[in-house]
């Protein structure tokens, strides 16, 4: 849905007054923005998580290869809706980031958060992306709400690292 048809529907749904105080108030954080408008339920201010361990699996790969970047994650008092953020770091030559909805919030428990990353050149665009044998290192931050908001009911749960190795592609003679 494009962000003039939310804006539509939100008008249509909260009456046009009410929806112009609601945008007068915010920062546009669309989280924040979806509690407010009542569409979401605001996160617990008491929810509680914490990543006890981060992974790659594999460890190391090949260009042209698949990594899982993984985290276990304790939920010991269930979150509303958030995000859980995925950074790559590394001898690449663009910054690699990307931010995943949850929008169901998580349940007690535990539970393990991940993305697929396939490994490999993109020198398609503007900026081409180059992936280079090495070390990379790879972030998940976790959140309610979104990422770095300062709006109330939002809640940082912090950030784990891990690593993974690219290694240089065999050569058959």
């Amino acid at each position: 849905m494009l962000p003039c048809e939310i804006c539509s529907i939100g008008c249509d749904l909260a009456g046009i007054k009410e929806f112009v105080d609601i945008l007068n108030h915010t920062d546009l954080d669309p989280i924040y923005f979806c509690e407010l408008l009542k569409y979401c339920h605001a996160g617990p201010d008491d929810a509680s998580a914490r990543i006890l361990d981060i992974k790659a699996s594999p460890s190391t790969i090949s260009k042209g290869e698949t990594v899982q970047l993984l985290a276990d994650v304790n939920v010991t008092k269930e979150l509303g809706v958030g995000e859980f953020r995925v950074s790559v770091h590394g001898p690449v030559t663009s910054h690699i980031s990307d931010g995943f909805l949850l929008p169901q919030g998580l349940g007690e428990g535990a539970i393990q958060l991940g993305a697929e990353l396939k490994v490999q050149d993109d020198t398609s665009g503007d900026e081409p992306v180059i992936w280079h044998p090495g070390t990379y290192t790879f972030d998940i931050h976790l959140c309610q709400g979104e990422c770095g908001s300062k709006h109330p009911h939002s809640k940082d749960f912090g950030t784990a690292t891990g690593n993974f190795t690219l290694k240089e592609a065999l050569v058959v003679v």
